[in-house]
């Protein structure tokens, strides 16, 4: 879940909410500043544990899919969002700009 501001994800925020499913590949702690963007990641990521709760209820809920938050993926990813690779390329985890 947000193993970027915590330095753990949802296996031991709501490890009910895994259900089976296998841990993010790659999904490290960001460098990020503590008193303002630590906070409000943190915030979010609370926030989408309530809705995974929700979901559960509402629907059912199914074993978390196998995510690849790896830097290399999610600069891929905005790579083709811009078109165009970036140079340098977006590195999540390098610091509360990224």
């Amino acid at each position: 879940m947000d193993r970027s501001s915590l330095g753990y994800g949802l296996g031991k925020i709501a490890p009910e909410l895994v259900m089976g499913g296998p841990p993010p590949i790659s999904a490290l702690k960001a460098n990020l500043d503590f008193i303002l963007t630590v906070n409000i990641i943190q915030e979010f990521t609370f926030q989408e544990v309530g809705h995974l709760r929700t979901l559960k209820t509402t629907v059912g809920g199914f074993p978390r899919p196998l995510p690849d938050f790896s830097a290399k993926n999610i600069a891929n990813i905005f790579d083709e969002a811009f078109g165009y690779e970036l140079e340098p390329p977006l590195d999540p985890y390098r610091d509360s700009l990224s």
